[in-house]
């Protein structure tokens, strides 16, 4: 594998991405499972107030993806905590599984499991109707976003009018390599992810887990699951080291037939909330 060095040049302009959102055709998937422990929040990362805003990560970008389907997924300990703070906002909530703890000799814990990390999004969206839903609703491009990014755009008019542009059934936007970042590599025409904590890689560019895709490489992708590597993650509970299971959604890129990568200043779009000093 070996990183990338070229992204794709910025469409000339966002007719056909403008037409698409006024219709109705762009879905947003925003990843919402986490809790903010790193951020010393008792509650879900999505209900963290941004002072420099004056409002919560969820209504940040719920606000942004106004009139736009939009599903949030969540996590079993933050599930009932995010409904009651979303009652009456126009989203669907879709569930992600849990995954056994493992041991120091990484054979399962009884009793003790936690979310099974983003990777399963398509699948459990899949599974819950949504996608169908969607597609019926005249759906035809998705756009995924994390939680914790407040300069995320669900009406991403440079992802989406590349992806009509080029054809391509996945695009995803990369910006400049930094600290605790996935640099994004190719091998045999396919696009990868090295998570930055397993196979640390030198590179110009780095997943700012931001993508879109057409509805039917969602679609198709998420029967396509089982097939994902699965991820472990050390923790400390109850003065126990114990290794968390997850699968990444970032691992289907790969199943893409056709990408293209676009690039995106920071200052433009990449702010994640992740420990304390990153709130302002």
């Amino acid at each position: 594998m070996f990183p990338v060095t070229k992204v794709e040049e910025n469409p000339i302009d966002f007719k056909k991405a403008q037409a698409a959102f006024a219709n109705g055709e762009v879905g947003c998937v925003i990843l919402a499972g986490g809790m903010g422990t790193r951020l010393g929040f008792d509650g879900p990362k999505g209900c963290l107030q941004v002072p420099s805003y004056k409002k919560t990560l969820f209504e940040i970008l719920l606000d942004k993806a106004e009139k736009m389907p939009v599903a949030v997924m969540v996590s079993p300990q933050n599930h009932q905590k995010i409904k009651d703070a979303l009652k009456g906002k126009d989203c669907e909530l879709f569930l992600q599984e849990e995954r056994p703890f493992l041991d120091s000799d990484k054979k399962e814990v009884s009793r003790m499991s936690g979310p099974d990390g983003n990777g399963g999004a398509f699948k459990v969206m899949h599974d819950a109707g949504i996608f169908k839903d969607w597609e019926q609703k005249g759906v035809r491009y998705v756009v995924v976003i994390p939680i914790d990014n407040p300069k995320a755009a669900p009406r991403n008019l440079l992802q989406v009018e590349t992806l009509i542009q080029s054809g391509a059934e996945l695009v995803v936007t990369a910006v400049e390599a930094g600290k605790e970042m996935g640099i994004l590599v190719c091998n045999e025409k396919q696009l990868h992810v090295m998570e930055y904590s397993e196979e640390p890689v030198d590179g110009q560019y780095a997943y700012s887990g931001m993508f879109a895709c057409t509805i039917d490489f969602a679609f198709s992708s998420a029967a396509r699951t089982s097939q994902l590597p699965w991820h472990l993650a050390k923790k400390v509970i109850n003065q126990k080291e114990i290794w968390k299971q997850e699968r990444f959604i970032f691992d289907l890129f790969p199943l893409a037939k056709s990408y293209r990568i676009i690039f995106q200043p920071r200052n433009e779009c990449f702010a994640p909330i992740k420990y304390k000093e990153d709130i302002i």
